[in-house]
Order: structure tokens, then sequence, then C-alpha cells
């Protein structure tokens, strides 16, 4: 293991410590899980993101430092329209740590967002069509799940505007028809899907954040959301993707706050990652530390600039 691995671990650590700072309870007592810096990005892959037409509203990263490992997007393409930036590791590194804390607090049946035991409707069928849910956490094909979670119809999400709503699946797949509708004043933002494996959308009208362990693929489809790909591409054919406001804010008083809280986060995360880190072995090893954490600060200020623009569209 390089150093540079052994300060991501030592990261992982210290975000899932701030994570842990404040308890977090079930969904249905409405709590949404903390994607950190992963929030800020519309379409995250830790292979990357390919688009061959389409476009996305907001930023596109991947997880490799190839340039090669995001195409279709500007300045090196015109196929897909992008109104945002296209950032690499390391100035991904933050957020690709980010989402992987929220994936495993979402993934793991031990804790805060285990799947119910007992309670028959919050265990749902294979099939989401038709269904119309109030907010909970819910676990498609049951608690240890191997089920492949499909929507071909629509599903209508019922609550109000601080509802949470959290779908476990080994896998999710849509079809011509799939649609996701709120009700209630529910919000897309306040909606999440964690798959094992992959995610695969088909003709559909999605919404909400995708975490999904592998991949991501939207061919013919919308998502009001992200697209968070753990170990693999997201990939866009003739789709779109449009980020939700950062922190969930309607008001760009409220979009400004949650920046703002992001920015304390982040420089306690950093502050955790260096004293984990001493003492260090030599001069050196300090120098090459602090040196990554400025590039990280950098990506991070660079990551809320561009947030920031989000922030200015929306009403005072």
């Amino acid at each position: 293991m390089n150093h540079r691995q052994k300060r991501l671990s030592v990261s992982l650590l210290a975000i899932a410590g701030l994570l842990s700072v404040a308890p977090i309870q079930a969904a249905s007592a409405q709590t949404a899980p903390d994607l950190g810096a992963a929030s800020y990005f519309a379409a995250l892959g830790g292979a990357g993101v390919t688009c061959t037409t389409g476009g996305v509203v907001g930023l596109v990263g991947s997880g490799l430092e190839a340039v090669t490992s995001i195409t279709g997007f500007p300045p090196t393409s015109s196929l897909c329209t992008l109104v945002g930036e296209v950032l690499y590791a390391p100035d991904t590194d933050v957020a690709h740590a980010n989402f992987g804390t929220a994936y495993d607090l979402l993934a793991d049946d031990t804790g805060a967002f285990a799947c119910p035991s007992a309670d028959d409707a919050y265990n749902l069928p294979a099939s989401l069509d038709g269904l119309t849910l109030p907010p909970g956490v819910y676990c498609i094909g049951g608690a240890v799940t191997t089920t492949v979670g499909t929507l071909s119809g629509p599903l209508t999400l019922d609550g109000p505007a601080d509802g949470v709503w959290i779908f476990k699946a080994n896998s999710l797949t849509t079809t011509f028809g799939g649609s996701v509708v709120m009700a209630g004043g529910g919000r897309a933002c306040n909606v999440y899907w964690q798959t094992d494996t992959a995610a695969t959308f088909a003709d559909t009208s999605f919404l909400g954040t995708i975490l999904a362990g592998s991949s991501i693929s939207l061919a013919n489809s919308s998502l009001d959301g992200r697209a968070l790909a753990g170990t693999e591409s997201v990939t866009l054919d003739t789709s779109s993707i449009t980020i939700s406001t950062p922190g969930c804010a309607s008001t760009k008083k409220e979009c400004e706050a949650s920046l703002k809280q992001d920015k304390k986060d982040f420089e306690a995360m950093q502050k955790a990652e260096k004293e984990a880190a001493s003492p260090f072995a030599s001069k050196e090893a300090k120098k090459d530390f602090e040196d990554e954490q400025k590039a990280d600060k950098k990506a991070f200020d660079e990551q809320q600039k561009a947030a920031k623009e989000q922030c200015r569209t929306l009403p005072h």
C-alpha cells in the first residue's frame, strides 16, 4: 500500500467518524445519508463516465486519473452537453471516499438503514409497478436479497417535503414506461437507491440519488438526482441527468448554508486526517501528506465553486 492509499484509508475513517457524530436514525425518522462532497456530482463513476447522446447538469467525475475515462463531454467532445465541469482523480478522491462511506452505511443491514425484519409493508416484491409508498427504508426482495428490483410502470412516493425514501436491492432494472412520481410535497433530493451491483435504466423517467456497487447505465432515460457508481462506469445513451440542489435546498439561503456546513465538515475531516497520520516517519513524509491535503482542498474548493452556481439559480 503506497502513501496515498494509506492516506485515503485514513480519509475514509475520518469521514466515517464525522458521519457518526450526529446520531443517524432510520429513514422513517426522516434522516438522509450524508453524501459529503459526492453530493456535488451529477455523475461519478469509479471507472469513469461515458456519454454518447444527451446531457448533464452538474459535475461529472471519474475515480481514475486517465482523461480517457470520461468521454462525450466538452472540452474534448461535443456529443453531450454539460452545464458543469469534468474532474478526474485525484481531484475526485474526497468525493469518491465520501460516496464509499455513505454507500457502506446504506448497505449495512445491521445499522441505521437495516431492512425491516417484521413489517411486510417495507419488504417489497421485485416489481415496484403501481405502488404508492410513504417515507421509509424499503428492501426489495427482503432483508437478504438477490432479487432484481424492476420498474415498468409508475411508482408513487407520497409524503411531506422532509420525508426520506431509501430503497435497497441487489440490482435495479427499469424498462419502457417506468417512472417515479413524487406526491404530497415529497422531493426527489430525498430519495436514495442503493444497489449491491448494477442499476440499469431504459426508457424511464427516474428520480433520486443512485448509489450502485458497480455500474449505472441510462438509455433513453432521464434522471432527476445523481448517478454514483462504485467500481465501474456511469453510461448515458440518449439520456440526461440533472443534479439535485446541494442540501436539498429550495432557496438560495438554504443552499449556501448547506455549502457552509460542508466546508466545516471538510475542514474537520482534514484535521482528523492529520491527527490520525501523525507522527510522520520523516520530513519528506510530512511534506507529501501536506501537499496531498492541499490538492484535496483545491479540488474541494472547485467543487464548492460549481455548487455555488447552482445556489444562485434558486429563489431568495
